[in-house]
């Protein structure tokens, strides 16, 4: 059993999040939580730059996704991918100006983690292509920014045409898994059963943590039912979504702080 002090999900989007929620190792929202990336390589360096260029709203521009969906902003020429994170029903200068008080706040907070952090855990989910050099090179520039650390990493690479799930251990602190894996509705929280198996000897080293996220759950839990039964009470579809909002009730069991 490996026990860690920190637990951060390095992208590529939702997926490494929620799972690490999901097996009790995730209790507060990071930066990298909804954001996706063309390689593990680059959260890594952002970590390691002071996220230089990170969040940029003149290199923003919003993609559409197939069926209509609006898929999230694309930051050029980085590509990277922001999603949820910039609200698409308020002004696009006041979005930008609350995400980016977001990502400060989440900034802040991983690097307070990681300076008291002794053993950290970093984990990489992506349907982008990944290659074993990417995770050894993420790693290395990890240990750099925090020499006198014990971190591991966990690289993810899903793809719809893998068979069944492969765990490769590139050395003692990297290790690397192929994925069956197929986009849905759903697919941020797909693959549970897999994701158990990768992180079943991997647990928080503070107890006070853990009661914190399960007390956390049932907070959530509780609210989601009280604001749904209250807007049952009220006809107007629009008057309930915008009570949902405000009340930062969803389908999706994030922090959105």
């Amino acid at each position: 059993m490996k026990k860690y002090d920190a637990a951060i999900p390095l992208g590529n989007f939702c997926s490494a999040s929620f799972h690490l929620r999901h097996n009790g190792l995730q209790v507060e929202s990071y930066p990298f939580d909804w954001v996706g990336f063309d390689s593990v390589v680059i959260p890594a360096t952002l970590i390691a730059n002071g996220f230089k260029d990170f969040f940029v709203p003149e290199r923003l521009e919003r993609v559409e996704g197939e069926n209509g969906n609006h898929l999230p902003y694309i930051q050029y020429p980085e590509h990277y991918l922001f999603y949820h994170c910039v609200e698409k029903d308020l002004p696009f200068e006041e979005a930008c100006q609350k995400a980016k008080a977001m990502f400060e706040r989440r900034i802040a907070r991983l690097y307070e983690h990681l300076e008291k952090a002794r053993n950290i855990l970093f984990l990489n989910a992506s349907n982008d292509s990944v290659r074993e050099e990417e995770a050894i090179e993420a790693l290395e520039i990890l240990q750099k920014k925090f020499p006198g650390k014990n971190i591991d990493l966990i690289v993810v690479d899903m793809k719809p045409d893998y068979h069944n799930l492969e765990i490769k251990e590139l050395n003692e602190h990297i290790t690397f898994a192929k994925l069956n894996f197929h986009n849905k509705k759903n697919e941020y929280s797909d693959r549970k059963e897999e994701f158990q198996i990768l992180l079943k000897n991997r647990k928080l080293a503070s107890q006070k943590e853990v009661i914190r996220l399960r007390l956390h759950r049932k907070f959530f839990a509780l609210k989601r039912v009280l604001v749904n039964a209250l807007c049952c009470l009220i006809p107007i579809k629009k008057a309930r979504k915008a009570i949902r909002k405000k009340m930062q009730i969803s389908t999706q069991d994030f922090n959105h702080n």
